[in-house]
């Protein structure tokens, strides 16, 4: 079967990560996938096509050319974002009936929780109700979307599959000593991730504080907290896993957040709230 996958972000995070990991796990089952990404070079994705195709910043200019890309690459299945499902929805609706399947998987609603975020919601999954199935990260994920009517009335498939990731081949669950842990926080530096009451445990002493991740408070939080170590946006799991002790995360909600699986695998704690998908892990 070949597979078209969507890039769902313009910046490497999560949901990203995820999705090539799907990718991943889709080729090793035999599957012919293409990932569509126009930020990223070829090397982070082992094993799996990559088609350069800008179909997020010039999409008024290709979309005419996107069903003829995907009947002469003989297509059998594409996977969306949400966003990019409700911008191509009457080609969606062509291809159906052309025979290719549609899917998306859904990790979570817009995180701007204001009225624009509800109608943008709203719209996007008035695009998801036509496709073939959604996979959901939780079933968290999956209430979350089934608020609105027409993913509850839709008659197209519904699955929950948690997010997977590769195992590291070495675990060994580090030993704490709480007067010299260090503590690290792994994530996006945005409003919802808030990451300042990470770096409000500077105060404490005994303890080092590890932030890994770039975003938009970043800069502001490495002048407010000259104590914490930040590092950066870093993809080397073990590059991150290996310099903390302790996972901290101090998310308003998540669905099925990576990090807190990466770092179980390593036999790393983590302190984590009980909001959205997380009980489910």
């Amino acid at each position: 079967m070949k597979i078209l996958m969507i890039s769902p972000h313009s910046s490497w995070g999560g949901a990203s990560f995820a999705n090539i990991t799907i990718a991943k796990m889709l080729v090793n089952c035999g599957n012919e996938v293409i990932y569509s990404d126009e930020y990223f070079p070829d090397a982070e994705y082992d094993g799996i096509e990559i088609n350069h195709t800008p179909f997020h910043r010039q999409r008024s200019k290709l979309k005419c050319l996107f069903i003829q890309y995907v009947i002469t690459s003989n297509i059998d299945v594409i996977m969306w974002s949400p966003a990019m499902a409700l911008y191509y929805i009457k080609d969606i609706l062509i291809l159906k009936r052309k025979g290719v399947k549609h899917f998306s998987i859904l990790h979570s609603l817009s995180l701007d929780r204001t009225i624009k975020g509800h109608v943008v919601d709203f719209l996007e999954s008035i695009a998801l109700s036509v496709l073939n199935g959604n996979v959901y990260v939780s079933n968290y994920t999956l209430r979350s979307w089934s608020k609105y009517i027409f993913i509850r009335n839709s008659k197209n498939i519904k699955k929950v599959i948690y997010n997977a990731i590769k195992m590291p081949e070495v675990r060994v669950p580090k030993e704490c000593n709480t007067s010299k842990s260090k503590l690290g926080f792994v994530g996006r530096f945005s409003t919802e991730k808030q990451p300042e009451m990470f770096c409000q445990l500077s105060k404490f002493i005994g303890y080092e504080l590890h932030a890994f991740g770039d975003g938009h408070l970043l800069n502001a939080l490495k002048t407010k907290y000259p104590n914490v170590y930040f590092h950066g946006l870093i993809k080397n799991q073990e590059a991150i896993y290996s310099q903390i002790d302790v996972l901290i995360m101090t998310s308003k909600f998540e669905n099925c957040p990576m990090v807190i699986l990466e770092a179980m695998s390593r036999g790393i704690p983590c302190v984590v709230p009980n909001v959205g998908g997380i009980p489910e892990m």
